[in-house]
C-alpha cells in the first residue's frame, strides 16, 4: 500500500512537471513542440481538458489538423470547453470541404461556416461566397485577396494530393501551408 501512495506520489509531482513545460512552451510559442509531445501524452492516456485545449490549439497553429477531430471529443466539461470543441470541429470540416472542393470540383457556395482567425477559415469564407479567381483547372489553381494578402491554392502532384497554400503580402511569400 504504501509503495502504491508512493509511486501516485511521484506520478502526480512528473504530471505537474509535464504541465508546467507545456505551458512554458505553449507561452514561448513553441507549438510543434506541444503539438507532437502533447499527442504523445494523449495517446498515453492524458485527457483533460486544459491540456488538450493547449495540444489543439497548438496542432492548429502549426496547420496539424487530422488530430483535432479527435481532440474535440474530450472538450465536454465546459463552455469554453465546447467552444473549443467546435473550433477544432470547424478547422477539420473546413480542411475537408476545401479538398474535396480543389480535388473534385464540389460546389462550396452555399455553405455558411464559423469563422475564425485560421487560413483554412479565412479562405473557406472566400470560397463560399465565390470571392476568388480560377488561375487553372488542371491543375486546379485558385487566387483569393483579401487586403494586402494574396493567397494562391494549388493541388500539390504527390500520390497522396496535398492542398498548398501560399501566402503574399506584395510580391514576397510569407507563408506556405498544406493540407492533406
Amino acid at each position: 500500500m504504501r509503495l502504491i501512495v508512493i509511486l501516485f506520489l511521484i506520478s502526480g509531482f512528473l504530471q505537474a512537471k509535464s504541465t508546467r513545460a507545456f505551458v512554458e512552451d505553449f507561452k514561448a510559442g513553441n507549438y510543434a513542440e506541444v503539438c507532437r509531445n502533447g499527442l504523445k501524452h494523449y495517446y498515453g492516456g492524458r485527457k483533460d481538458e486544459i491540456f488538450v485545449t493547449m495540444v489543439g490549439t497548438s496542432c492548429a497553429y502549426v496547420d496539424n489538423i487530422n488530430p483535432l477531430g479527435m481532440l474535440q471529443k474530450n472538450l465536454i466539461g465546459s463552455a469554453g470547453a465546447r467552444e473549443t470543441a467546435s473550433y477544432f470541429s470547424a478547422l477539420v470540416l473546413q480542411k475537408r470541404l476545401l479538398y474535396q472542393f480543389m480535388l473534385d470540383d464540389t460546389k462550396l457556395d452555399y455553405l455558411t461556416l464559423p469563422y475564425s482567425s485560421h487560413i483554412l477559415s479565412l479562405i473557406m469564407s472566400h470560397v463560399s461566397s465565390g470571392n476568388y479567381k480560377t488561375l487553372s483547372t488542371s491543375p486546379k489553381m485558385i487566387k483569393i485577396i483579401d487586403g494586402e494578402k494574396t493567397i494562391l491554392l494549388s493541388v500539390s502532384d504527390d500520390e497522396k494530393h496535398k492542398i498548398l497554400v501560399d501566402v503574399y503580402e506584395k510580391a514576397t511569400l510569407v507563408k506556405r501551408h498544406w493540407f492533406q
